[in-house]
């Protein structure tokens, strides 16, 4: 089974999306993303952080799939719905595409400048708002080749899922071949944390 693969910019709600998805029915792990997308990044030399500098190209990775599906059998998902989910995915998305040309993307969409004020929150460092800039567009168009040319793509603006508006995220739930768990779905979307985030 092709994976959901899970990506947006950093503090755009990744992590609360793969919460949603995993709340419906999906398996999720931290090893696929982390494991397999820093790894590569560090090995090639590039800042594996997802800040700046960005990688313009990346050499593909042959064995991407096999990778993933070694880490989903010995998880013991085979044959279930799992997702991958990392920001650095949108900057080696060429390779993910290839080796899943049926997977589903998800790609997670907030305000910028509530993105770039979360991130400095959190201690991400860029040099003044130029560099802020430059990286979101990076991003940015990254996500429309993305939509261009892979094909399942769902952008989620996740702000509207908090203020209530859930009716994106559950169409993109069922298309992903999940069962909409409201109950579940809610305590992912507690609109108090997100006022700090």
């Amino acid at each position: 089974m092709e994976p959901i693969l899970i990506t947006g910019c950093a503090r755009s709600g990744i992590a609360t999306m793969t919460g949603i998805l995993q709340a419906c029915g999906m398996h999720y792990g931290e090893a696929p993303g982390e494991w397999i997308v820093g790894k590569y990044m560090r090995s090639l030399g590039v800042n594996p952080t997802g800040l700046l500098p960005l990688p313009k190209e990346l050499p593909p990775r042959p064995w991407l799939r096999e990778d993933v599906e070694v880490a989903v059998r010995e998880s013991g998902w085979e044959g279930a719905s799992y997702g991958v989910r990392d920001a650095r995915i949108a900057l080696t998305w060429k390779m993910w595409a290839k080796a899943f040309p049926r997977a589903k993307w998800i790609i997670t969409i907030r305000d910028k400048a509530c993105i770039i004020k979360s991130c400095k929150a959190q201690r991400m460092r860029l040099k003044g708002m130029g560099e802020w800039n430059a990286w979101f567009t990076h991003y940015d168009r990254t996500f429309k080749s993305i939509r261009k040319c892979a094909k399942a793509v769902s952008f989620v603006p996740m702000m509207n899922a908090v203020d209530g508006d859930r009716t994106n995220a559950k169409n993109v739930i069922e298309s992903c071949g999940l069962v909409w768990n409201e109950e579940e779905v809610d305590k992912y979307l507690d609109s108090s944390l997100w006022n700090y985030r």
